[in-house]
């Protein structure tokens, strides 16, 4: 599942992002929930210029792209 969002805690390893940090990712569940547990492995920072919509599609897209019109696969390919 596909979000975006601003970090509202980090884990006390975590050195990478801080709470309020805009994020957008991919996770396995709880994506479409108001508070997720989300691996910073998982994460990137948005940019300003998108907003969080636009930011939240972006982990799906490129693959999409790859598969579908670049490979193009399709059903019984």
């Amino acid at each position: 599942q596909d979000f975006s969002g601003e970090i509202a805690e980090v884990g006390n390893n975590v050195h990478d992002f801080s709470a309020g940090d805009q994020v957008f990712g991919f996770a396995l569940s709880g994506a479409y929930a108001e508070y997720a547990d989300v691996s910073v492995k998982e994460l990137a920072r948005k940019p300003e210029s998108i907003d969080f919509v636009t930011a939240a599609s972006v982990p799906t897209l490129p693959a999409w792209q790859m598969i579908i019109d670049e490979a193009k696969v399709s059903e019984g390919w």
